[in-house]
């Protein structure tokens, strides 16, 4: 359907928020873990099931989705092995557009 987020990109994202949620998950049971890191990544990625929802409203573009990615910034955590979001997303894309 015309409104409906194309399935390459709903399996890119969804591939991007399970990284996301895994990372979140074991770095949380770390007694070192700086919640700020987890905020950041959950202030990244909960925009994103709401954009697929109203894709038609955002004229079907990557980069808002691309944007809300970017909120988290891997370099800021060294040491922590943090997700690159906006890589995980357009390497899945990349993968599931071919």
């Amino acid at each position: 359907m015309d409104g409906e987020v194309p399935t390459p990109i709903q399996k890119a994202a969804n591939e991007t928020l399970h990284a996301a949620l895994v990372f979140c998950r074991n770095y949380s049971l770390r007694k070192d873990a700086d919640p700020r890191c987890i905020y950041e990544v959950m202030e990244a990625i909960h925009e994103i099931p709401q954009s697929m929802n109203i894709w038609v409203k955002y004229n079907h573009d990557l980069g808002i989705l691309r944007i809300h990615l970017m909120c988290f910034d891997p370099a800021r955590w060294p040491g922590v092995h943090a997700p690159d979001l906006v890589g995980i997303f357009n390497n899945a894309l990349e993968k599931f557009c071919k």
